[in-house]
């Protein structure tokens, strides 16, 4: 029989799925592959082309005999939103929305008064609930990966239906909490396309207010203001743009100049709903020190997520966008240490920011322990994260990729070179500030779990994962920071074990751990012949990786093999093996044979081949000038390379049914 059931094989090949509600299908015991053959419903498929990698995520099968679990699936596909939200007790809804809140920070519209469920409620309301059950449900004892995944699977299902909808408050909020889901499944593409549908319905929702605003009379003029719940969802929409865009392939949609709203107000007065004495927009911050101080506080977190996050985005484009490699950058009044220079304004805009939050809220000289004790630890640590982040992006672009033997903090060693010498001490400080950013993110993560107060979502697993990067880089190259991070495999080892906690909850993880194994590989085989390789550029990064031989071409038979590389001193992220790339006709790899992440970095047996990506697709990678130099450098985020656009199925009768309305 053909059900919508089936095994990820047969799903990847496109052909009939046979068999008789358990595993394994009549497929896969044809080609002996009955281990591997796990039965799926629609919901739990997973984007075209990935490899499933073995991890601690706490899924637990379905229960009951094949025929058991296949009725199971097809009560859920044919269950309406009502019926499903009918089985779920209100306590559950309940802590699911105060765990969003408390884990999610970014999410700055959560206001658990509003957010109760309610049987009667319309069922676009139950829909934004279980998005974020979805989310919330991977951090209770009591709920599955399974579970979670099912009430994804029911939210994106009819949400799906009410993309052309005219816009309302519980549809934008449920699509951004979607996002959030599919951003931690590691799915950039579904993640970025949800978080566009519920930016472009905010921006028409905003167009709308301020039409009817317009031609209302004045005695209706206060009804017709957005709420502080619309005025926090825009913002939220802004937050989670910029953190889900990177560079010309993936650019946002919202800019700081066009949203005319005011800044979030204080945290107390949106909880209970008091209207604010005072509504402070962004550039009437920008231009009063003395107002921004007053709102560097707790009670004003989310405007200073808000604020840090626009800073962040700036310098996330600017790396991404080229950095230094930018036209002009390298020309004299350009220099990071030259006064009025772009990257020295974006320095200055997040000391600023930095500087204009209270001593209660910079870590390390405020504990976490005491803001956990008053619940705040999580958004203390997000508030700190995100500026150490931004602290090793905007440094980081000042090192050299591969250090000359024997060298100390001297500047990047690859085209374009500066043509005057930096003034005394500039590039040992700019070291020190990024190396030690590395470290208070590790610390940071260890207090939090030690004090109870653990943050483990996409944002924060980034943070890690630049992080480890870091401590590998300055394990092999101690001279960058002057020998000063004795400890820096020790808090390496540190941040892999954070990844490995991250992995039971949410598969992005895997593909930090999958990179994070590629730089260990090239930093081990660096140490034990520094001369030979030290030197190199970015421009050089293919050929290093064949001479390592951690991800080209043996000539061993004529197959391409991956070799496995001893990494005893630091843990692994287990069980990833970096894919193979297909032999080129030079001896060194072409940038040619170079593959997007989504195919790159997947988990796969070492005795397995690959046939390459479709050359189309390596032809677009090099003629987009500016991006193309990230898509193989692990120093950023490898789930925000440019994705596969095959994770959302286009014939999706849910999706064509939702653009027909």
């Amino acid at each position: 029989m053909r059900t919508t059931i089936a095994c990820e094989r047969c799903r990847k090949s496109k052909v009939k799925c046979i068999h008789d509600g358990a595993s394994p299908c009549q497929g896969c015991e044809k080609a002996k592959l009955t281990e591997t053959c796990v039965l799926q419903g629609p919901f739990a498929n997973r984007p075209p082309g990935e490899i499933l990698v073995k991890s601690k995520r706490k899924s637990t099968p379905l229960a009951g005999t094949g025929e058991e679990r296949r009725r199971k699936v097809l009560r859920l596909e044919s269950s309406t939103v009502s019926e499903f939200f009918s089985s779920i007790p209100s306590g559950l809804i309940d802590e699911a929305v105060s765990i969003l809140q408390l884990k999610f920070p970014e999410y700055g519209f959560i206001q658990p008064p509003s957010l109760e469920p309610k049987h009667d409620q319309p069922d676009i309301e139950k829909l934004r609930l279980l998005a974020i059950l979805a989310v919330a449900s991977r951090y209770m004892s009591n709920q599955s990966l399974e579970q979670s995944e099912q009430y994804a699977a029911v939210v994106r299902r009819d949400l799906l239906l009410h993309v052309a909808s005219p816009p309302r408050l519980s549809i934008i909020q449920a699509f951004l909490v979607l996002a959030l889901y599919e951003w931690g499944e590691g799915v950039g593409y579904r993640a970025w396309m949800f978080a566009g549908v519920a930016i472009r319905m905010a921006q028409c929702l905003v167009a709308t207010r301020a039409e009817a605003f317009v031609s209302e009379a004045k005695d209706n003029a206060e009804d017709l203001k957005p709420t502080e719940s619309e005025n926090r969802t825009l913002w939220t929409c802004f937050v989670i743009d910029k953190l889900l865009s990177c560079g010309r392939q993936r650019p946002p949609m919202m800019h700081i100049d066009d949203i005319a709203t005011h800044l979030p107000i204080a945290e107390k007065e949106f909880a209970f709903d008091v209207e604010s004495p005072q509504h402070v927009t962004f550039r009437e911050l920008l231009d009063d020190p003395v107002l921004s101080r007053s709102h560097g506080t707790i009670e004003h977190h989310f405007s200073i997520i808000v604020r840090g996050i626009n800073i962040w985005a700036k310098i996330h484009s600017y790396i991404v966008n080229g950095g230094r490699r930018q036209r002009g950058q390298m020309d004299p009044e350009q220099y990071p240490w030259v006064s009025g220079s772009l990257w020295d304004n974006l320095e200055n805009e997040l000391s600023r920011w930095r500087d204009e939050q209270e001593d209660r809220l910079k870590y390390p000289k405020a504990p976490v322990g005491a803001h956990a004790h008053f619940r705040h630890g999580e958004i203390f640590a997000y508030i700190n994260l995100l500026y150490f982040l931004s602290v090793i992006f905007i440094r980081r672009e000042w090192i050299p990729f591969l250090p000359a033997a024997g060298t100390g903090p001297s500047g990047p060693q690859d085209r374009p070179h500066f043509k005057t010498p930096a003034p005394e001490g500039w590039w040992e400080n700019n070291n020190q500030l990024m190396f030690d950013a590395s470290v208070q993110i590790t610390h940071l993560m260890r207090d939090l779990n030690r004090d109870n107060a653990s943050l483990i979502t996409p944002f924060s697993g980034l943070c890690v994962y630049t992080s480890t990067i870091m401590h590998l880089y300055l394990d092999a190259f101690p001279l960058m920071n002057l020998s000063n991070s004795q400890s820096a495999q020790e808090y390496a080892r540190q941040n892999i074990a954070t990844l490995e906690e991250f992995r039971g909850l949410w598969k992005i993880s895997e593909g930090w751990c999958s990179v994070i194994e590629v730089a260990k590989s090239m930093y081990q085989r660096i140490k034990s012949d520094l001369t030979s390789f030290t030197g190199k550029t970015r421009e050089d990064f293919l050929q290093l990786e064949t001479a390592f031989n951690i991800m080209g071409p043996s000539k061993n038979n004529g197959t391409p093999t991956s070799t496995t590389i001893s990494t005893e001193s630091t843990p692994r992220c287990n069980p990833v093996t970096p894919k193979v790339v297909p032999p080129a006709s030079d001896p060194m790899v072409s940038y040619s044979n170079l593959q997007p992440y989504n195919n790159a970095w997947d988990g796969v047996n070492s005795n397995q081949s690959y046939s390459g990506i479709p050359s189309a697709t390596f032809d677009l990678l090099q003629n987009i000038d500016s991006d193309s130099w990230r898509v193989w450098s692990f120093w950023d985020d490898p789930n925000l390379v440019p994705f596969d656009n095959s994770a959302i199925d286009f014939t999706s009768e849910p999706l064509l049914d939702g653009l027909r309305r």
